[in-house]
């Protein structure tokens, strides 16, 4: 933040927008997953389709996150959004009358657009608007959208009746996120100092991706989809071939679920507070607990332990997020005019990770073995700790810097 601009209360309406649409994207990538069966039966998709559909929008973050980031750079934030989001309504809309295999992937793709450009951009609006000591919190409440939006699909889909309602409830959320967005969103408070705009799309990614911590940062986000995903997808699969109801192993899940975004919102602030401002040791010490808890809450036969394992873990896990990518604002070589293409790029990879590591990575090396996908969850989360002390201490008794 420009340390001529006062914060505002606005800043807190700019972050619940935010929140919004990262909430609203997540919705629209899972409110498939109750209608499952109508998607099987009446259209004809296979297990493998039903799967792709549901995890296209992360392949529109794959492709377009960086390009989200850097047309930010250079033409700002709400004008790509703009752009963005139009495309993302049309794919909304699109999906609406979907009837096959096709159009149905070709709307999940378009619907990505407006939630993957108001994510790639989030930490360069963050940056501009928040002052350093809320960063890390405001960082994290706004990560904390992706959890939400998807138990929110889990918990209410089901009472739509039709995927054609459910699919109608999905635009009008888009809509309203949108036009909020445009209405509430400025790149920057009033009277803060813009960045220079001059820099060429092509100079501005090679300038990100030659610093060498923002290569950490790309590690520490696959760590944590890795850690993330892996346990959200299949850990109340695997908890049910141990005989355990799949009541009550939705319930663990859930519960580590609730965990990962009440790390992500408190998490960080935490980790600050304790290292007094230095975040390397206590985040490795974080990431270690939350990996053995991880397995040791899987390996444990008593369900209520186990939710209870699984939640301190995921809390571990979450409290990592907003703690690196606070530090991503201020990494040496950073400035103001790179935030989008790193926050995009930060963004390609948590995609990534999510939609390549648990399904084409690990469950081929895994196979029927539930044993084998934990360990990996649990090394992921404890190596999002070891690949943190490879950041500078860049977030103690230091300026904002001058945009």
């Amino acid at each position: 933040m420009d340390p001529k601009v006062k914060p505002t209360g606005k800043r807190w309406a700019v972050l619940f927008v935010i929140f919004l649409g990262c909430v609203v994207g997540s919705f629209s990538q899972f409110v498939t997953s109750a209608f499952g069966g109508y998607l099987m039966e009446d259209i004809g998709l296979s297990t493998s389709q039903f799967g792709a559909i549901t995890m296209c929008p992360m392949l529109t973050g794959i492709i377009f996150s960086i390009f989200a980031g850097t047309i930010a750079d250079k033409k700002g934030v709400r004008f790509s959004v703009f752009v963005a989001g139009l495309i993302g309504i049309a794919g909304a809309a699109l999906r609406i009358i979907s009837a096959s295999y096709a159009m149905l992937m070709i709307s999940s793709f378009l619907l990505g657009f407006l939630p993957v450009f108001i994510s790639s951009n989030s930490a360069k609006l963050i940056s501009e608007w928040f002052p350093k000591k809320e960063l890390s919190i405001a960082m994290g409440i706004f990560m904390a959208g992706g959890g939400a939006g998807n138990a929110i699909a889990q918990a209410v889909t089901a009472y739509f009746g039709t995927f054609y309602n459910a699919c109608v409830v999905t635009l009008i959320m888009m809509v309203i996120a949108y036009v909020l967005f445009l209405v509430v969103v400025s790149d920057r408070p009033e009277g803060a100092t813009p960045p220079p705009a001059d820099v060429p799309i092509s100079q501005t990614i090679g300038n990100v991706l030659r610093l060498k911590h923002i290569w950490i940062i790309g590690l520490t986000m696959i760590c944590f989809m890795v850690g993330n995903m892996t346990v959200s997808i299949y850990l109340t699969t695997a908890l049910t071939t141990r005989g355990i109801p799949v009541t009550t192993a939705g319930f663990v899940t859930s519960a580590f679920a609730t965990g990962i975004m009440i790390g992500t919102i408190f998490g960080g602030a935490v980790i600050l507070k304790i290292g007094k401002g230095k975040f390397r040791i206590p985040s490795l010490i974080v990431g270690i607990v939350g990996g053995i808890c991880i397995y040791v809450g899987w390996i444990l036969a008593s369900p209520a332990i186990s939710a209870v394992l699984m939640f301190i873990g995921a809390l571990c896990c979450g409290a990592l997020v907003p703690v690196n990518m606070a530090a991503m604002v201020y990494i040496p070589g950073m400035k103001p005019e790179y935030m989008g293409a790193a926050g995009g790029y930060a963004n390609m990879m948590r995609f990534l990770a999510a939609f390549v590591f648990p399904s084409y990575i690990i469950a081929p090396i895994a196979g029927n073995n539930f044993n084998v996908f934990m360990i990996f969850a649990a090394v992921a989360v404890v190596l999002f700790g070891v690949f943190t002390l490879g950041l500078p201490e860049v977030l103690a008794k230091r300026p904002d810097p001058v945009s």
